[in-house]
């Protein structure tokens, strides 16, 4: 402690301020647009006082631009008074906000945005260009940002809680973040309700419901998916009543009820039919989907390849790869085998260039069962292998057990 102190003196006033600011940041690291956030200076300053701080043992740049506290250092640092530190977390909150908020638009431009406010002076987000620089962003601050979710939670900041879980949905679903899906979305409907919003708890029950369904925890997921259109229904909320039975349909089926999965998909296809086209069209692939698992494959074609139009038409690359994959699966069934192989790698390969882990499995564990059905075992390790590793990495044990 004497060291640290002695240490914590030879700071100028700059450097000793974010020093004390630091021990307010919640998550493991911290990168410089993080510290800029905090201190409310510019990023290149903040990148030198980081530098200063580590020169003086106060922290480590473990990986190159990432600095961390060790804990005794960082409870040194909150011990030291200083009347600022609320007003640097909240800046500190709506960087990761804002930033992951234009992460999510970038990795998938179709997604329900959430409407934020503006942030607040001072806290400007990292300027992201590319879904890859987005993806490489996710990864870095992710545990930054659960940690910062539930700091805001002990904060009773209930909107910037419910908001931030928003923002969180397409990566955690792309990368297989099950059990942290779920944790985000009870801390989420959590949040709406103390926000007493109908529409904000209707989402958030949709969200923890279809979290619950990809966990196979199945009565919690009708639970919640059942509350979710009661909740839609009374904000009159047509985007989430659609929704929601889209994700009823996906429960059902994992639950190996395709009757009662298609009727849900149809239901949400008349409602989409009144919103945007996108979201038509994934309902057309959905309900394809299922009609095919019910051997009724003519009219499976006729609504996959419509999607399959609608997609490419208005440039949404993750439809184009979901349909493709329902037309894959349908030449598998007809005995047109090249073509099984052909729409499956293409779609697998729509998938890994969006960093989409999640369906990459799936669709490789479907090109493997072409590959298997056109007579090219060799091919077929490899694609099953691949799937299987995906899942080991995602922790979906059950389907990794079956490939």
């Amino acid at each position: 402690r004497a060291v640290i102190s002695w240490s914590y003196r030879a700071l100028d006033a700059a450097q000793a301020r974010l020093f004390r600011l630091l021990g307010t940041a919640a998550g493991p690291d911290v990168g410089p647009a993080a510290a800029a956030a905090l201190a409310a200076v510019p990023v290149a300053r903040a990148r030198t006082l980081l530098a200063a701080l580590a020169n003086a043992h106060l922290a480590q740049e473990h990986l190159p631009g990432r600095y961390r506290m060790h804990d005794l250092i960082r409870l040194f640092a909150v011990e030291q008074p200083d009347p600022e530190r609320p007003a640097a977390f909240r800046r500190l909150v709506d960087f990761y906000l804002h930033t992951a908020l234009h992460g999510a638009d970038l990795l998938d431009p179709h997604w329900r945005r959430v409407d934020v406010a503006a942030p607040v002076a001072g806290a400007g987000p990292f300027v992201l260009t590319t879904a890859d620089a987005a993806r490489s962003w996710f990864d870095a601050e992710y545990e930054n940002l659960l940690a910062t979710s539930r700091a805001a939670r002990d904060r009773d900041w209930h909107r910037l809680v419910w908001q931030l879980a928003g923002t969180l949905v397409t990566h955690q679903r792309q990368q297989g973040h099950g059990s942290d899906y779920i944790d985000t979305w009870r801390q989420g409907l959590a949040a709406a309700e103390a926000l007493d919003d109908p529409s904000a708890q209707a989402w958030a029950h949709r969200q923890l419901g279809q979290a619950y369904s990809r966990a196979e925890q199945h009565d919690r997921a009708d639970e919640h998916l059942r509350r979710a259109l009661t909740l839609a229904g009374q904000a009159a909320d047509l985007a989430c009543e659609a929704a929601t039975r889209r994700s009823l349909a996906r429960a059902w089926a994992r639950r190996g009820d395709d009757h009662r999965a298609l009727a849900h998909a149809q239901h949400a296809l008349r409602l989409y039919r009144r919103l945007d086209p996108v979201s038509r069209a994934r309902a057309l692939n959905t309900v394809g989907w299922y009609l095919a698992q019910l051997h009724r494959y003519e009219q499976a074609r006729r609504h996959c390849a419509e999607a399959l139009a609608l997609h490419r038409e208005h440039g949404y690359a993750d439809g184009e790869a979901l349909a493709l994959d329902s037309l894959g699966y349908l030449d598998r069934i007809a005995g047109r085998h090249a073509a099984a192989v052909r729409h499956h790698r293409q779609a697998a390969e729509i998938f890994r260039r969006l960093g989409n882990a999640y369906k990459e499995a799936d669709t490789l564990a479907h090109l493997a069962e072409a590959y298997a059905a056109a007579g090219q075992p060799h091919e077929a390790r490899t694609a099953w292998q691949r799937a299987h590793d995906l899942y080991r990495a995602q922790r979906r044990h059950t389907q990794a057990d079956r490939v």
